[in-house]
């Protein structure tokens, strides 16, 4: 999806910034910086780590994209560390360019939104940022590809910011006809919903529904100012200069489950106010025709003492039926990448995705082998508690969930003609839930070291976790000849 931004091929010519080395384990880890051009929106840095000496290698890639961006990408002082747990791989590091946290990357408690910003510096707004990574991206497929069509595969991985921005790239980056693609996704602590900071989101005031529910955006009114950790409530606060007007919160490339639902609700007029404030009862309507049809019409209008004149006439809106999308495309070759989700949140909170079991409102899917009856079950669900709130793991479980249910309910489906497997929908559910995994961890954040190898946000055990999972997926791989 470049072609969305309408974007040039950067120019292979670059300059080599500097030269660092830096302790892996017992070896030497050599990294360079690069400047890569973005057309006529200056230039960003990609730091490329044990890659030159054989940047054309068919070893396996992974591509870092930083959790918060620093005040000027385009220098290599700016350049964002790799974690020690990364630099065993070859990696490439996209320095985007948004609203810096250099000079308060995480305060002890959550202060307004206009105390937080007042020492920021002038904020580069979406879509900047996300067109930096995709020039950055384009960059390394130019000049990192294998010759003569050889496979390589790419991973992707990101945290805060950067989970957002590794997401829809590999969401829009993952094709089953190119050679060097992302085959993979690790996404921690991601906003995936920009929307839900909204006012007038239907998470704000829902309740809970009572017993066993499917996974939906459910939580209550008036949550604590803490809730989701102080992390979360930073970027809930910088929402309005990340983005700059609230209708960049819609784009899909933001906010990733809208690639695969609908909104549930209109673009408001700011980020403070919802669309239920500015509705206007019918008694208030008919007020205002009849002193239109009393005074004359557009010549009252056109009257500045008219309060009509003076004033908008809001006029109410019901909020827009959310719709599930087909995602990918049908025709396209888009396929969802393997992927793992990762998330902190209160201890209390479960975020486990597991297939529910078919009851008697099931509806029958049709049938299987030996003419036996399969019956559809529900999409994969997730166990909650009662009292849920907006946080990053909520964030995650429903990503997950409507990626699982792509799978599931897309792909596999039409890959069963060929994979007879397949055709029993059980086996599909399992096999999304293999391809797109999630877990939720009760993690602290507010010791987060943005100088030190714990940037990421992980603890060593998750750290742990993610390394496991890349090479799990690497071997797969190199066994598959990077075919699902």
């Amino acid at each position: 999806m470049r072609g969305w931004i309408h974007m040039q091929r950067p120019s292979w010519r670059v300059t080599f910034l500097a030269r660092s080395t830096r302790r892996l384990f017992s070896a030497q880890n050599s990294v360079h910086h690069i400047r890569v051009p973005c057309a006529s929106s200056g230039e960003i840095t990609v730091s490329l780590n044990n890659i030159t000496q054989n940047p054309q290698s068919t070893d396996p890639l992974v591509i870092w994209i930083p959790p918060f961006s620093q005040h000027n990408s385009s220098s290599s002082n700016s350049s964002h560390p790799i974690p020690s747990w990364l630099q065993r791989y070859p990696a490439a590091v996209i320095n985007y360019r948004w609203v810096s946290m250099d000079d308060n990357p995480l305060p002890s408690t959550s202060p307004p939104a206009r105390e937080l910003t007042s020492a920021m510096p002038t904020p580069f707004h979406w879509p900047t940022p996300l067109a930096d990574v995709f020039f950055g991206y384009s960059w390394i497929l130019d000049s990192l590809s294998p010759p003569d069509g050889g496979h390589r595969d790419i991973y992707v991985v990101g945290s805060y910011l950067g989970a957002s921005l590794a997401t829809s790239l590999a969401l829009t980056e993952s094709r089953t006809d190119r050679p060097m693609t992302v085959r993979g996704l690790v996404s921690y602590n991601g906003i995936y919903d920009w929307t839900t900071f909204l006012p007038g989101h239907p998470i704000q005031h829902a309740k809970p529904p009572k017993g066993k529910q499917r996974f939906a955006s459910t939580l209550q009114q008036n949550q604590p100012e803490n809730e989701g950790g102080p992390m979360f409530q930073v970027l809930r606060q910088l929402t309005p200069d990340l983005f700059d007007k609230p209708a960049n919160l819609f784009d899909p490339f933001a906010s990733a489950c809208l690639f695969f639902q609908s909104p549930p609700l209109h673009v408001p007029p700011d980020f403070e106010t919802s669309m239920n404030d500015v509705s206007s009862s019918s008694d208030s309507l008919s007020a205002a025709i009849g002193a239109l049809s009393l005074h004359g019409g557009n010549d009252y209008l056109e009257n500045d003492a008219s309060p009509i004149r003076r004033q908008e006439i809001p006029i109410s809106m019901k909020p827009p039926r959310k719709g599930y999308l087909s995602f990918p495309p049908r025709k396209s070759t888009l396929v969802i990448p393997d992927t793992f989700l990762l998330s902190s949140s209160p201890s209390r909170y479960t975020a486990t995705p597991t297939p529910s079991t078919a009851d008697k409102t099931s509806h029958l899917f049709g049938l299987g082998p030996a003419g036996k009856t399969i019956v559809r079950r529900k999409p994969p669900t997730m166990k909650k508690q009662k009292q849920e709130k907006n946080n990053f793991a909520v964030q995650a479980s429903e990503l997950a969930w409507l990626m699982q249910r792509s799978v599931a309910t897309m792909e596999l489906k039409e890959r069963m003609r060929l994979e007879p497997e397949f055709e029993d929908f059980d086996a599909r559910v399992l096999e999304a839930e293999r391809r797109v995994q999630l877990e939720s961890m009760a993690l602290d954040d507010t010791n987060l070291d943005v100088e030190g190898d714990s940037y990421f946000g992980l603890s060593a055990q998750g750290e742990g976790m993610v390394v496991e999972w890349l090479e799990e997926k690497i071997e797969e791989g190199r066994k598959n000849g990077t075919k699902k």
